[in-house]
C-alpha cells in the first residue's frame, strides 16, 4: 500500500511537470497566493527533467531532478516529521545522517518512477487553504486530486488523493524499524534501498 500511494503521489508531480510550461490563461490572470506560486515553480525546474526522462538511468535522472527536489522541498522538516517522536532522542551526529539518507532516498525513489508517465491536463487552484499558519496547495492532475502543504516557501508534504500525507505513510514505515532496530538501523535500510533504486 505503501509503495502504491508513493508512487501514485509522485506520479502527479512528475505528470505535471511535463505540463508546467502550459499555464492556462485564466490562472496567470487571476491572484495566485505565493504558496501556489511555489508549486508551479517547483513543476516547471522539474519540467526538463521529466520530458527526458525515459531516455535516462535512474542515477541520471536522479542527477538531474536533485536540484528542484532540493530547492523546493524542506528537507529537514520532512525527515523530522516522517521520523516522529524518536527524532529527539537522536544524536547529532544520528539526525545528519537521517537526513541526508532520507534525502537521497526520496530523490532515488522519484527518480525512479519518472520514465513511467508522461503528460496529462493538470492545474494548479490559484487560491489556497490555511492550516495552522501553513498553505494547502490543491493541484489536479486529470481526475487525481494531489495537494501540498507548503511552509514559507518550502514544500512540506504531499497528500496523495488530496488527503494521504506522503509522511504520515513514510511515518508509519519508519517506525517499525526504529522500534525493532533503532535510527543506525534505519539510516542502513535508506541507503539500501537507494542503491537498489539507482541501480534500476
Amino acid at each position: 500500500m505503501r509503495d502504491y500511494l508513493s508512487r501514485r503521489a509522485f506520479a502527479a508531480v512528475a505528470v505535471a511537470a511535463v505540463s508546467a510550461v502550459f499555464l492556462p490563461n485564466s490562472l496567470s490572470a487571476q491572484a495566485v497566493d505565493p504558496a501556489a506560486k511555489v508549486i508551479q515553480g517547483y513543476y516547471a525546474s522539474l519540467f526538463p527533467s521529466v520530458r527526458a526522462a525515459q531516455g535516462l538511468g535512474v542515477a541520471e535522472r536522479a542527477r538531474r531532478i536533485a536540484p528542484a527536489v532540493l530547492g523546493t522541498f524542506d528537507i529537514g522538516t520532512m525527515t523530522r516529521l516522517a521520523v516522529g517522536p524518536d527524532w529527539s532522542r537522536f544524536s547529532g551526529a544520528q539526525t545528519s545522517q537521517v537526513r541526508d539518507a532520507f534525502s537521497k532516498f526520496l530523490i532515488a525513489d522519484y527518480a525512479s518512477q519518472l520514465g513511467d508517465y508522461s503528460g496529462q491536463d493538470y492545474s494548479v487552484n490559484p487560491e489556497v487553504e490555511m492550516r495552522s499558519g501553513d498553505r494547502i496547495v490543491k493541484t489536479k492532475i486529470g481526475s487525481t486530486t494531489i495537494n501540498y502543504l507548503v511552509r514559507g516557501s518550502r514544500i512540506v508534504d504531499i497528500y496523495a488523493n488530496g488527503t494521504v500525507s506522503e509522511l504520515a505513510t513514510r511515518r508509519a514505515e519508519f517506525s517499525s524499524i526504529l522500534a525493532s532496530s533503532g535510527p543506525e538501523a534505519l539510516i542502513q535500510n535508506l541507503r539500501q534501498r537507494t542503491q537498489q533504486l539507482l541501480g534500476g
